[in-house]
């Protein structure tokens, strides 16, 4: 997205606002013994600090209008979820995405270089 785009960034504002007032709520049901805290909780903690943190950007006067903004970590899924969870109640181990790329990424990208190559078509 790029910085100044006013309705972007009110939209953005908007829905964080409903997002800390369902998460408030469920925080008090928490603290009242109505129901048990969840994933859901924690991934909302997160999500909050994040578009937080994007809206001060957005806000910045001193990064200028049309800059563009790009957010780090946005590798929550909701299917993601779902395949981990299934994963662990099987015994299953997933690997992890980022040790894969840093072990094997080169490889990756050399091995498609190769196959894209005119040479070898």
């Amino acid at each position: 997205m790029c910085k100044g785009d006013r309705l972007a960034t009110d939209t953005i504002q908007h829905d964080l606002d409903s997002l800390r007032q369902t998460y408030d709520a469920a925080q008090q049901a928490i603290s009242d013994g109505e129901r048990s805290a969840s994933r859901w909780t924690l991934v909302t903690a997160a999500q909050i600090k994040q578009i937080t943190n994007l809206l001060s950007i957005l806000n910045d006067i001193s990064i200028p209008d049309g800059s563009p903004i790009e957010i780090e970590g946005r590798d929550f899924s909701h299917e993601q979820t779902i395949v981990s969870e299934k994963a662990e109640a099987a015994a299953i181990r997933l690997p992890d995405k980022q040790m894969l790329g840093i072990t094997y990424g080169d490889d990756l990208l050399a091995c498609l270089e190769l196959l894209r190559s005119t040479d070898n078509a």
